[in-house]
């Protein structure tokens, strides 16, 4: 397993008036003595039921952890199980590698307090009518917090932006509404005015548009409906799968004030570290608020409440917890699992996952479900500066793009995992992005944070925005597309070690987007090729990307 990391951490406070604000600064470094891999779910397993015994459960009975099959309910019996529910609703069958995915088995039961869960697992596999039983496994995603660093968070702070060749690339594509990215996540800010919009504020957080993903069928339904009949009823701006953390006895309970009891509708972060992944990929550009990113758009240069980038989906499973005397971030492996049938199901093209995974909660067929909707999962490499690769990179599927990440110099991150199963690398190495810092809730703020939690949302942005120039790409077509045009980083002398360690190279925006716009022919650049002087040259105009001076430098002709 692995931790996820950053490295450094420094927040920044925002008002609506950027400029002028003060500042300290703050650092945390690297959490030693926390295990990557914290121990499983005390009180909950998930269980795989043969289909033709789910036909014969009494649904009646489900809610007090019976299901009116002897054998089955004398297991649970024995050890107190005190409800008993579909993980993944409402779940269409699959077809993936011509395997059938059919998630409508898959049940999660609870008991009544703390339990041998491996034994009970043991149990529930012997049973008959039982396909499969697993705990739960819980991982680490995040560090200590830093102290409040406000600054001038403007684009010129953003080195990574330069980095991947994004400015170029926004000439010809900025990102598009119909792509939707699954941030699963510790949850998201989703009132943060960078992601929902000018009337976006944490006293009106319904006031919400921008980049962010929308159920508007609920957002306009009945309260209390499931509008849309997917099994969430009012899960208008995603869904919060978080719900035991704050358990009596729960050895990685959430911090006090965190909302951990009860799955719900909010999937509002906690923890920031969800934010900060989410304006990585779809932070609203050019709308003279905080910051900018791989895919969000481009704006009228003032705040507005709608925006035109890639939506960004919210989706919560993951909660802050203290391991000894350090704060962490967790994710619960059933709450992922779950979250990947959900967005496959609301349209979700490409999930970001910063965070540790082991094959436990049903993980498994959730993924393999995810891709054969369709989509790519982008997973973060992890932390630990090793070869060492976590459960779901281990899985040898083309739709998982396992990401390191690396520095300002294109060399790999000092912390970052490597190895032959790395697909492609991303900056990773003091990132400036949105942030929620819970002590200070009702203002945005945004952070530089570093690790591969950050290159992962910056490789799946490069991702949507193939997609968003042509939407009729395959999840396969796309890949192709972002590993044939990444920049081939194995030469450099500070990676001699990690030759063929680092995946196809670091991500290039540019190339990636001008090679999908090839395949219609509607644009090259005038002289056939864009360097790092043609960079150098719109950073040097002064602002974010000067679409006249680019179109005279560049314009739009054909090359051979």
């Amino acid at each position: 397993m692995r931790r996820l990391f950053f490295i450094t951490i420094s927040i920044f406070l925002l008002s609506s008036a950027i400029a002028g604000a003060g500042w300290v600064t703050g650092d945390t470094k690297p959490i030693s003595g926390v295990p990557d891999f914290v121990g499983y779910v005390p009180d909950r397993i998930v269980v795989k039921f043969d289909p033709s015994i789910v036909l014969r459960f009494d649904k009646r009975l489900l809610p007090h952890g019976k299901t009116g099959i002897d054998a089955v309910d004398h297991v649970g019996a024995r050890h107190g199980a005190t409800s008993l529910q579909r993980q993944f609703p409402n779940a269409k069958k699959m077809v993936f590698r011509g395997k059938s995915i059919d998630l409508a088995g898959w049940h999660e039961i609870t008991f009544s307090g703390k339990v041998d869960v491996q034994a009970i697992v043991a149990e529930y596999k012997s049973t008959p009518g039982v396909l499969d039983a697993q705990a739960i496994g819980i991982h680490v995603i995040f560090a200590e917090p830093a102290p409040l660093q406000p600054n001038d968070p403007s684009y010129p702070s953003q080195w990574h932006i330069p980095k991947i060749a994004a400015p170029v690339a926004w000439n010809i594509e900025a990102g598009n509404p119909a792509v939707i990215v699954a941030v699963i996540d510790t949850g998201v800010r989703y009132f943060h005015k960078d992601l929902g919009g000018s009337n976006a504020s944490y006293s009106n957080p319904t006031a919400i548009n921008g980049n962010m993903w929308i159920n508007w069928a609920e957002y306009n339904g009945t309260a209390g409906v499931d509008d849309d009949s997917n099994g969430y009823a009012d899960d208008w701006i995603g869904w919060d799968f978080v719900n035991n953390a704050a358990l009596a006895g729960f050895p990685y309970q959430c911090n006090s004030g965190e909302d951990c009891s009860t799955e719900d509708n909010d999937p509002r972060d906690f923890n920031g570290h969800g934010t900060h992944c989410a304006c990585i990929v779809a932070a609203i550009n050019n709308n003279s608020n905080a910051v900018c990113s791989v895919t969000g758009g481009w704006g009228n240069g003032v705040l507005e409440p709608t925006g035109n980038g890639v939506k960004i989906m919210a989706v919560r499973v993951g909660w802050s917890a203290h391991l000894g005397s350090s704060q962490v971030g967790l994710v619960d492996m059933s709450y992922a699992a779950k979250a990947f049938h959900y967005a496959a199901d609301k349209g979700a093209k490409i999930a970001s996952c910063s965070w540790g995974s082991g094959n436990s909660g049903g993980i498994q067929e959730a993924v393999e479900y995810f891709l054969a909707s369709g989509g790519l999962i982008f997973i973060a490499a992890g932390n630990d500066g090793a070869d060492s690769p976590d459960y779901i990179s281990t899985l040898s599927y083309d739709g998982i793009i396992n990401v390191a990440a690396t520095d300002q110099n294109d060399c790999k991150a000092s912390f970052s995992n490597y190895g032959t199963w790395v697909d492609i690398a991303a900056p990773g190495v003091s990132i400036l992005s949105c942030y929620h810092d819970h002590t200070d809730a009702t203002v945005d703020h945004v952070a530089t944070m570093s690790g591969t939690s950050m290159a992962t949302p910056m490789a799946a942005g490069v991702a949507a925005l193939i997609w968003s120039e042509n939407p009729s790409l395959t999840a396969s077509q796309v890949r192709t597309k972002l590993v044939g045009s990444a920049d081939n980083i194995d030469g450099l002398a500070c990676n001699a070690s990690y030759a063929g360690k680092l995946g196809a190279g670091r991500i290039n925006a540019y190339n990636a987007v001008s090679s999908v716009a090839a395949m219609s022919g509607d644009f090259y650049p005038s002289d056939c090729d864009v360097d790092g002087s043609d960079l150098a040259a719109l950073i040097a105009n002064g602002s974010l990307l000067d679409i006249e001076t680019f179109d005279n430098n560049f314009g739009r002709s054909t090359c051979p």
